[in-house]
């Protein structure tokens, strides 16, 4: 074995920050909104205004289950996504590189290294500034003809240490146009 890991929780940084900012700012944009569509509402007409004053109450009630619903559910697909992306283990050997994937079942793809056709690596402004990166496998077997390793720390020495040993395997007959 050369290499073992699982994604990082950084490569959902982004996400969680937004999840954060959502929680923060859907309250805050529901309580300054409340009383400019409460009395536009209520000023359109003599039956709404009492319609209005007298569900005040109830309306209360449902706008602040809706914003609870909303943000909850968005903490849910965090909480999600988190549970998903660590339920992935990748395993690099100088013989095939294995990832398991699943939270309540698991999937098993071996991809034997002398198929390997390319590597590459790709992250983003956020991938880079917390240091995981995405690696996509192209492979000359069928079953396995693309596969993708999320949320890889340092994903540079983890696509070298694959490359290096992929034209081990292949006794440098791999890589035969540049990467």
């Amino acid at each position: 074995m050369l290499w073992e890991g699982s994604p990082s929780l950084r490569a959902l940084a982004v996400t969680m920050a937004a999840t954060a900012f959502f929680a923060i700012a859907l309250p805050i944009a529901v309580y300054l909104a409340y009383a400019p569509i409460r009395d536009l509402v209520a000023h359109s007409s003599v039956d709404t205004a009492a319609l209005v004053a007298q569900h005040e109450d109830q309306a209360r009630t449902v706008i602040v289950l809706a914003v609870v619903v909303a943000i909850l559910s968005r903490v849910a697909r965090l909480g999600w996504r988190m549970l998903a992306l660590r339920g992935n283990r990748y395993i690099v050997s100088n013989q095939r590189i294995r990832v398991e994937r699943g939270v309540f079942s698991k999937t098993l793809t071996e991809i034997d290294v002398r198929t390997i056709d390319d590597i590459t690596f790709r992250q983003n402004l956020f991938e880079r500034m917390f240091g995981v990166g995405q690696i996509a496998i192209v492979s000359s077997d069928p079953q396995n003809a693309r596969v993708s390793l999320v949320g890889v720390p340092d994903p540079r020495t983890v696509r070298e240490l694959i490359r290096n040993s992929a034209y081990q395997a292949t006794r440098g007959q791999l890589f035969t146009r540049s990467t």
